[in-house]
């Protein structure tokens, strides 16, 4: 047996994947224009830093979103095997690049110092996990469970800067888009075993990302 025949499918419908994937597709697509608009407002604001963030923070989103999509579209076999790990890493890189413009834009005028060090440890997170979930996923599972909710919730060690120094209506967007992200999380962990609650983790996940939008780009990109 190989290593990727050792990599176990959850035991979808084709109905089910499909729905998991035009879901992700739908988000990859939201993900294209997010990108595009916050290009816009960093052309109007003429600012390179706006730019090279939204650059960031898009191509972030819509590699997670597509790679789901792909993943699901896919019948089982050792094609999808191998697109469950890169679906799974990406999601590394789209929680850093979603937590960039905060750290770069709300939290360094502040305290620069601990904003660098919460971009630092939010990329090497992503550069240590995803080799970790390409070569040894069946093994970091859990690893890799942890790792996301504790990138995600790492900006909470500044909520007294984010809570003083944002616009409050743009932090509860920030925090609602945490807890749509954990409430999805809590999804995923059973979804393999009962139909359909992976495809309403999906929605969760777009539910997170489109909060997270509306904090990110009307105020902090248009402000």
């Amino acid at each position: 047996m190989s290593k990727l025949e050792k990599i176990a499918l959850p035991d979808y419908t084709r109905k089910e994947d499909w729905l998991n994937s035009i879901s992700h597709m739908v988000g990859g697509g939201l993900s294209i224009i997010a990108t595009l608009l916050c290009l816009f407002r960093a052309y109007q604001a003429r600012s390179w830093a706006f730019a090279a963030v939204a650059v960031l923070y898009g191509f972030c989103m819509v590699a997670m979103y597509s790679c789901s999509s792909v993943y699901h579209a896919l019948r089982p076999n050792n094609g999808k095997r191998a697109m469950r790990k890169v679906d799974h890493a990406m999601i590394f890189p789209m929680i850093a690049g979603t937590i960039t413009p905060y750290a770069l834009f709300v939290i360094m005028p502040v305290n620069k110092t601990f904003g660098l060090i919460i971009l630092i440890v939010a990329w090497v997170v992503v550069a240590a996990a995803i080799p970790l979930t390409i070569v040894i996923f069946n093994q970091t599972k859990v690893v890799q469970m942890i790792l996301y909710l504790a990138l995600g919730w790492m900006v909470i060690f500044s909520i007294k800067i984010l809570w003083t120094c944002f616009d409050r209506t743009g932090f509860w967007l920030l925090l609602s888009g945490g807890i749509a992200y954990t409430l999805g999380a809590i999804l995923y962990g059973i979804g393999a075993k009962k139909r359909y609650f992976h495809s309403v983790f999906h929605f969760f996940v777009l539910l997170g990302s489109i909060l997270h939008f509306f904090s990110l780009f009307f105020f902090i990109f248009v402000k």
